[in-house]
């Protein structure tokens, strides 16, 4: 089990199989999404140690090409695995003369409820290349 709670192997676009126990004792399912990474605020890479508060705003597309925002901190040592592999396929991706490649974000999705609100969590597990179709 990580620092983030979740005991779960990322398991493709389709879901994964994820229960976190939260300190209430309620048991919540997470999902895992794939998003086609479009652009990065701050735009290079190279000026994301400029970032404010260290958060990299990561702009991606969903499967019905809405865009979502998603959230790095690249200042998290417990992070610094899934920030260089988010760094790799994204220069992988934008290194390919076909244009064929692309960055992939993968991302942990679930509920939090709050009073009778529930708000959606994400948070990135690692990133892929993915070529073709």
């Amino acid at each position: 089990m990580g620092s983030s709670g979740i005991n779960a192997e990322y398991m493709g676009s389709s879901g994964i199989n994820a229960e976190y126990m939260g300190s209430s004792g309620i048991n919540a399912e997470y999902m895992g999404v794939d998003y086609d990474f479009s652009y990065t605020e701050p735009e290079e890479i190279a000026d994301w140690g400029d970032a404010e508060d260290g958060i990299v705003k990561i702009f991606a597309m969903d499967e019905n090409y809405e865009e979502m925002e998603l959230k790095l901190d690249i200042k998290n040592d417990a992070r610094a695995k899934v920030v260089t592999a988010v760094k790799k396929a994204i220069e992988e991706a934008a290194e390919d003369a076909d244009g064929g490649a692309r960055a992939v974000m993968m991302v942990f999705e679930g509920p939090r409820h709050m009073g009778g609100k529930v708000d959606i969590l994400q948070i990135i597990s690692d990133a892929k290349v993915v070529t073709g179709d």
